[in-house]
């Protein structure tokens, strides 16, 4: 997956040209404007970090830094006309050109454009430690927006409020959730996906939009959440349960799925409609045991739900917080849950692993992203802040007695959870031949 360089990305490019440059008098380097060519296409994560450093290098070095966008060819075309240039300008080079030797500002005079070079570079070091310096002490400086695109009352609403007025605290200026709902999600991942990458738009992602809707309508869709978002933080985990109708005659996972093979297609599970992760589960559950089991889904949870009770279908997967109260009063009967491990709220549940069946597992996740290019700075403000609202005892409690079970590490962690889950769900798709009405 290939993203725009952010802020320490320029930065490692600018020290490099520093230490590589041979010492010389820069002192009366500029003496005229330098323009700065850009490979890629304004609006972007680099064009925005560009002109973040632009400004900076400006005050600096007493002479305006010009961005020019010239982007095509994966940023060949912007490489290419730096380095047909005078010396005496920069251009942020996409990877390959620079490999190709045509890193900008070596046209021309060898000695000059490593003067230039080097008190340029030096002038963009400095510039861009401020920089960074200034976003983590003083963000945010205006309110922020964090995007939910799925109706209020739902899961990812009630983490973006709950995490809403912490950051509010925390940064001395609001956090305003804004439900933008529609498309499974995608509406409201789109305008979040295509707002500038300054830190003041903020996605509470979810598995839907942003590991199996990108599988499911493949270049439909209009933006690319594996490329236009950076994962900040996953907030929780909530477990899937597989319950089936009380009339159903088994007890286990292992007897459902004997029975489930002496009868195929005599069994039914519903879900929440196609794509949802209680069909995915139901998927992944009849590929691992080799059943066959008539796949129902419905316009949500609560109608699949209702179907269930009525005995209209036979099985579901569903998420802990919505079936504990039917498991309680014996209308569900709970085989197992759909995760790593044991839930508090059920505790005698064993997992499908202890089942056998350890390559069933996966459920609804939530997590904040944000548009890619917003600045490191801002990502580790908003993860570390968001760690501590859903560390307090009360808050945890809150959510735990409701199956949720919570993660909270670094964005690294997240990143690596998401393409985890990018390629679970599309191989259980291709391989069911799922695909959109």
């Amino acid at each position: 997956m290939r993203r725009p360089p952010h802020v320490l990305h320029l930065l490692l490019l600018f020290l490099g040209a520093a230490l590589l440059a041979p010492a010389a008098d820069a002192q009366t380097y500029p003496s005229k404007p330098i323009r700065w060519i850009l490979g890629y296409p304004p609006g972007g994560g680099t064009d925005f970090i560009a002109r973040t450093v632009a400004q900076a290098l400006s005050a600096n070095l007493g002479q305006p830094v010009v961005i020019e966008n010239r982007p095509g060819a994966a940023a060949i075309v912007g490489a290419e006309a730096a380095a047909k240039s005078a010396p005496g300008l920069v251009g942020a080079a996409h990877p390959a050109a620079r490999a190709q030797g045509r890193l900008s500002g070596t046209g021309g005079d060898m000695k000059s454009s490593c003067v230039e070079w080097r008190a340029l570079a030096l002038a963009a070091v400095a510039a861009l430690a401020a920089h960074g310096t200034a976003l983590a002490q003083g963000y945010p400086v205006k309110p922020v927006r964090i995007i939910v695109s799925l109706a209020p009352g739902g899961m990812a609403d009630i983490f973006a409020r709950t995490a809403s007025p912490r950051l509010a605290e925390a940064g001395k200026q609001p956090f305003i959730v804004e439900n933008r709902t529609g498309a499974g999600g995608n509406i409201g991942a789109e305008l979040a996906a295509k707002s500038p990458p300054d830190g003041y738009t903020l996605y509470m992602g979810f598995h839907g939009t942003n590991a199996i809707n990108p599988v499911l309508y493949g270049p439909r869709l209009p933006f690319d959440p594996f490329k236009d978002f950076t994962p900040v933080i996953l907030v929780a985990r909530v477990p899937n349960v597989l319950v089936v109708h009380p009339s159903v005659p088994v007890n286990s996972v292992q007897d459902l799925v004997a029975l489930a093979r002496a009868k195929p297609n005599a069994l039914s599970y519903a879900s929440q409609g196609t794509g949802s992760s209680g069909h995915m589960a139901g998927e992944l559950f009849k590929i691992t045991a080799g059943l066959d089991i008539v796949h129902i889904p419905y316009k949500g949870a609560a109608p699949a739900i209702q179907a269930l009770l009525a005995g209209e279908t036979q099985v579901m997967f569903d998420i802990v917080s919505l079936a504990l109260p039917q498991i309680r009063s014996g209308k569900m009967k709970a085989l197992a849950v759909v995760g790593p491990q044991r839930v508090a709220v059920l505790p005698e549940l064993p997992t499908m692993a202890e089942a056998g069946l350890p390559q069933v597992e996966g459920g609804p996740w939530f997590g904040l992203f944000a548009p890619t290019g917003t600045p490191p700075a801002v990502i580790d403000w908003v993860n570390r802040e968001v760690a501590s609202t859903f560390k307090v005892p009360e808050v945890r409690e809150r959510f735990t007695s409701q199956g949720v079970v919570f993660d909270l590490g670094p964005p690294e962690s997240f990143a690596a959870h998401v393409a985890a889950e990018r390629e679970r769900w599309r191989n259980v798709i291709e391989r069911a031949g799922i695909k959109l009405e």
